[in-house]
């Protein structure tokens, strides 16, 4: 049996015993991608609705069509199904993008996806197709997680690399991060610490320079500081003066201060704008997804960054030995593991110490996320707040987080940190629609009133969201444009999004899903009747609001339920949307709305009648354009019920 590799990251091919498989069409290719990345049979029904849409007869046929081409093309044995199903044989089939996906859950480098450092990039680059939404919809997806995938491991490299002492192979692996998504501020971030740790501080600033220049071009306005910042560079700041006021006064009070927000609401950029206002030297430490399971990660990475910002001083040898458990270049040897408590005491001990002595004038500190953080490195820290002001190594830190991914462990001991008067906790909120009209007027003055008010609704107020949607406005020249009804998504934005989902319950999952699905008749009522038990389906109400994703039982804003709709499976749309139709049935629901139902859940003859009611009440209401419309579709469906 011929071995299938299929490759898809960047202009995709297919290689059938070692030739390039001549295919008749582009959808035929695509076919295959979508069956290798979604393991499991499929219902002939559903590959042929998402490649061909349309009445199911012709659909059908070209499915049939297409997998008569690729079973000459492929050879035998590589389809398999019955009647009703189609699946590739995984076990004679290979694709980069599934190694990618399998490197990134187990946390290893992937051999056959060559170096990371080469990663071709764009999911599917070039494939255009005239398919369904729902294929569009997958492609987008799928391509911003192995995007995400790419990222997670080119930083999880880059850091192994620089532990391991093979720094010019992490700093490729860093610069990679930067060339796949110049946009990427956590990848610049980590390029400028590794440089800066390894002694390159001229690649360093050109590094800073390159960030900045960046994201003028792209957003044309300031943007966030540097990591080695001085006064002169504060960013345009909207709607912030007074959290930073709060700021000022609890650093003037010696309080470590925390900014607690959401993915993209500026918490970095005003804890920087803070430092070069009061023109402080600093130095910032970016903890990473990967740093959550690796021991003293973030305290490793802190204290080499910090050698490296004074100019690495002389270390007494005493500290040197008990540092170089975490930084091995400070000593000869390794030194002997940790085995009791004693010995921990000493080495957090060594740690005090060397913040009391080496950094006399301690540099203040900017971390930035503090839900990724290890606990061993969180511990650490926290004992050197509590144990070190008496000999002068008082810490001196702004510190960022994301409230809702925040460990239980941490969240108590930032409660004690409260308690105790050593820390405050400031929130940093989403935008109001002033502050979009302020912040848009930045990015084009010409920009009218309708169009903030638009990105006020489809971002929530996020600055992120709202920055990435005007640039992708301003490369369609749509910055000045009378319709904004459909607004362009960005892949950034959308992988933002799609983490924040990926973190809730199923029955919060489930219930965004019927939310984005059901649109303006969605009710708790109706998510009760679809999903079933009104116990559940309240507690998963809660967990929404608690996250940010609800507000009075609807989404926060529009990103939020296109994101919920694309990350929903298309068998479950179809089972969602039949159950939406009989919990509407009871409703005033017009017949217009339960014939959308209907089609998308396969229910034909009601689909039919419904589309003919919904025409007779468009005619009654002399809408003649849109009740022609719904009566073409009756049309269309009359050539007979979709089977498998």
């Amino acid at each position: 049996m011929p071995h299938l590799q299929l490759f898809l990251l960047g202009a995709p091919r297919a290689v059938v015993g070692g030739q390039t498989a001549r295919l008749r069409t582009r959808k035929m290719l695509a076919l295959l991608a979508y069956l290798a990345l979604e393991p499991g049979p499929h219902p002939r029904r559903d590959l042929s609705a998402l490649f061909w849409p349309g009445p199911p007869t012709p659909s059908r046929n070209a499915l049939r069509v297409a997998l008569h081409h690729l079973n000459t093309a492929l050879g035998p044995g590589l389809l398999v199904g019955t009647a009703g199903t189609l699946e590739l044989l995984r076990t004679c089939m290979w694709s980069d993008a599934q190694a990618l996906i399998e490197a990134a859950k187990s946390g290893t480098v992937p051999v056959p996806v060559a170096d990371l450092d080469q990663w071709p990039g764009e999911f599917l680059l070039g494939l255009e197709l005239q398919a369904s939404a729902e294929w569009d919809s997958w492609v987008t997806q799928m391509g911003l997680r192995l995007s995400q995938h790419a990222d997670t491991l080119l930083s999880a490299s880059a850091q192994s690399q620089f532990m391991a002492g093979r720094v010019p192979a992490a700093l490729a692996a860093a610069q990679r991060r930067t060339e796949l998504d110049p946009l990427n501020h956590g990848a610049y971030e980590q390029l400028v610490q590794l440089q800066r740790a390894a002694g390159r501080v001229v690649d360093a600033q050109q590094t800073e320079r390159q960030r900045s220049d960046t994201l003028q071009r792209e957003w044309g306005i300031g943007v966030r500081g540097t990591a080695h910042m001085r006064a002169g560079s504060r960013p345009a700041l909207v709607g912030r003066s007074s959290l930073f006021q709060q700021m000022d006064e609890a650093w003037s009070r010696g309080q470590v201060v925390f900014l607690s927000g959401e993915a993209g609401v500026g918490k970095t950029r005003l804890a920087e704008t803070f430092f070069a206002e009061r023109q402080l030297d600093h130095f910032t430490v970016v903890a990473q997804a990967p740093d959550a399971v690796v021991p003293y990660a973030v305290h490793a990475r802190s204290l080499r960054v910090n050698l490296a910002f004074l100019g690495h001083p002389p270390v007494p040898s005493r500290l040197r030995y008990e540092l170089a458990r975490t930084v091995p270049e400070l000593w000869a040897d390794r030194p002997r593991p940790l085995r009791t408590a004693a010995q921990r005491l000493r080495f957090y001990e060594a740690y005090i110490d060397f913040l009391a002595e080496v950094c006399p004038a301690y540099t203040p500190q900017l971390f930035e996320n503090l839900h990724h953080w290890d606990q061993d490195s969180y511990q650490l820290g926290a004992y050197a707040s509590a144990h070190g002001p008496p000999r002068g190594a008082h810490v001196r830190a702004l510190m960022t987080f994301r409230p809702n991914e925040l460990p239980a462990g941490m969240q108590g001991g930032l409660a004690a940190a409260l308690e105790q008067g050593g820390a405050v906790v400031l929130e940093v909120p989403r935008l109001d629609i002033g502050g979009v009209h302020e912040l848009l007027a930045q990015v084009e003055p010409n920009a009218s009133g309708a169009l903030a008010d638009r990105l006020h609704r489809f971002t929530g107020g996020n600055p992120l969201f709202v920055l990435e949607t005007a640039s992708l406005l301003r490369a369609s020249g749509g910055l000045t444009h009378p319709d904004y009804r459909e607004l362009p998504r960005s892949r950034e934005v959308g992988a933002v999004i799609a983490r924040r989902f990926s973190r809730l319950s199923s029955a919060a999952q489930e219930v965004a899903q019927v939310a984005a699905l059901a649109g303006a008749e969605f009710t708790f009522q109706v998510a009760v009747q679809v999903l079933g038990t009104e116990l559940s389906v309240a507690a998963a109400f809660q967990e929404l609001e608690t996250a940010g994703i609800f507000q009075q039982e609807r989404f926060a804003h529009d990103l939020l339920s296109l994101t919920a709709h694309d990350l929903t499976p298309p068998r479950v749309k179809t089972v969602v949307h039949r159950r939406l139709l009989t919990a509407l049935r009871s409703t005033r629901a017009s017949a217009a709305t339960l014939a959308r139902h209907a089609v998308a859940g396969e229910c034909w003859p009601e689909a039919q009648a419904l589309l003919l009611e919904a025409s007779r009440d468009a005619a009654d209401l002399l809408s003649s354009p849109v009740a022609q419309a719904f009566a073409a579709q009756a049309a269309a469906l009359s050539t007979g019920p979709r089977s498998s």
